[in-house]
């Protein structure tokens, strides 16, 4: 799992529940529409596949990869567990992005990306306009 911590974000979702759980469930939507979507499509593109990769199910790998939004945090997450086993419980995804050293790391550096170009910032802007058209008055 790779995330982000928005400041004030789990502030503003507690408000919106306490006004609409509809109103806070549209804020999750948006908040995975305008800010983690754009990661995840940037952790699939990243992620490993190919024969210099070893056996790395490139499909399903990036199938797997998830946005998730819980309290003031924005993840991208690899979900369900692709094959999980006794011996790995964590799942397929995790092992590639921490089983060799972080050596074939998608996830976080997808997340590092899209906060170090901007994009994060103006994916944000727009979750505010978003807002200040939708909220309640």
């Amino acid at each position: 799992m790779a995330e982000e911590k928005i400041i004030g974000l789990a502030e503003l979702r507690r408000a919106a529940n306490r006004i609409d759980r509809e109103m806070n469930k549209a804020l999750t939507r948006v908040l995975k529409a305008e800010v983690a979507a754009p990661v995840v499509t940037m952790a699939r593109i990243m992620a490993p596949s190919g024969p210099s990769h070893g056996k790395v199910r490139a499909g399903a790998l990036r199938r797997s990869i998830k946005a998730s939004v819980r309290g003031g945090r924005v993840s991208v997450v690899s979900s369900p567990a692709l094959n999980p086993s006794p011996g790995e419980p964590r799942g397929y995804a995790r092992v590639i992005e921490y089983g060799h050293g972080g050596v074939r790391a998608f996830l976080r550096p997808a997340v590092r990306r899209f906060r170090d170009s901007g994009e994060l910032e103006r994916a944000a802007d727009h979750v505010l306009d978003w807002i200040e058209r939708e909220w309640p008055r």
